[in-house]
């Protein structure tokens, strides 16, 4: 599709803002039979809906559990399966680590065991900051032969392995290690779409998939209004803004399904805010499902929602997994998002004669 969509892409002045509710999707509550979604009270997102083209994305394939990798790659236009990235790298580009080619990045996890050596909690009751700081300075310990070893925080119980050969031999890593893989080389985002964009998050995986692609990576503080401030701030040197919103997947994660819930709202509170900077389009939908019932990602689709003047509404009046199912989108492979918001933005010519 990058393929394609390269030669069709004309200058133009709209602005697009992609706002990701991270682990957006989820499933029905056993005592309730809603979803999340369906229990949230969202008027703002219920009112967007309604003035948009709804649908629901599939990140891979019917059944395949996608990672936040795979997830935000699709949302951006890359096909998930051609364009495979570690998450070792994203995180390590995403805290700024020069990463260089050869290197092997693995993402690592903080983690709680029993007295057998059992995994018992696989993020140490998130782990604070802090505490992960003294962690991994005892980590930088570890040697290993003809192996330099970085051990670099990244937040909370996350951090980052990266393992490079030393120059002496020429020796070489293989990248054959789980979670992983080596710094690839990607089809540049602005380039292929022809626009000045930008990435907003405050979570460093997100800003590493972002820089990987060529966003410029905006510096922001901790809090999704932090975000919306730096949002406000940029909006004037920019065509394309990628807003993250992570607490819906954290709570997801969690298995709580009522902070989820709570996070929904807030997401929905802010929508005004956005909508008040006049974007041409608007899109909002999520990089995977995180139910809460399943306290890790799923594999379901996730609800999306396209909104410009061009959009066509389609009768959908409520953000949810349901409603968007019967909306005009119909169920689109991830990597179809990007090519249908530039024609929103008439920054497509037609193909062919």
């Amino acid at each position: 599709m990058l393929d394609v969509i390269a030669p069709l892409v004309v200058p133009n002045t709209t602005k697009i803002v992609l706002v990701s509710l991270d682990g957006l999707g989820g499933l029905p509550r056993p005592e309730t039979g809603r979803s999340e979604l369906e229990t949230a009270s969202l008027p703002n997102l219920s009112q967007l809906a309604a003035d948009a083209a709804c649908g629901l994305i599939r990140h891979v394939a019917p059944g395949i559990t996608p990672g936040s990798g795979p997830g935000h790659l699709g949302l951006f236009g890359y096909d998930p399966l051609q364009y495979q990235v570690g998450r070792g790298v994203l995180e390590a580009l995403g805290i700024e680590f020069d990463l260089r080619a050869g290197d092997v990045a693995a993402r690592g996890n903080f983690c709680t065991v029993d007295a057998a050596g059992k995994i018992i909690d696989r993020r140490a009751g998130r782990l604070a900051t802090e505490i992960n700081l003294k962690l991994t300075e005892r980590l930088r310990r570890i040697k290993l032969p003809g192996v330099e070893v970085f051990v670099e925080s990244v937040k909370e119980y996350r951090f980052v392995l990266v393992l490079r050969a030393r120059a002496r031999g020429g020796a070489r890593l293989a990248a054959g290690l789980s979670e992983t893989d080596q710094l690839p080389k990607l089809p540049r985002f602005p380039e292929v779409f022809g626009l000045r964009s930008a990435a907003i998050a405050a979570y460093p995986m997100y800003r590493g998939l972002a820089k990987l692609v060529g966003m410029e990576v905006l510096k922001t503080g901790t809090t999704f209004d932090d975000e919306l401030a730096t949002l406000r701030e940029h909006w004037d040197t920019h065509d394309f803004f990628f807003v993250h919103y992570k607490d819906t997947d954290k709570a997801g994660e969690d298995g709580d399904f009522d902070a989820k819930v709570r996070a929904l709202e807030r997401l929905d509170r802010a929508i005004p805010e956005i909508r008040a900077l006049k974007p041409d389009v608007l899109i909002v939908s999520g990089d995977h499902a995180t139910p809460s019932v399943l306290a890790g990602h799923g594999w379901q689709p996730v609800p999306v929602l396209v909104w410009s003047r061009y959009c066509g509404a389609d009768g959908v009046t409520a953000f949810t997994e349901r409603a968007c199912g019967a909306g005009s989108l119909g169920v689109m492979p991830s990597q179809h998002l990007m090519p249908l918001v530039m024609a929103n933005a008439l920054r497509l010519t037609k193909f062919g004669a």
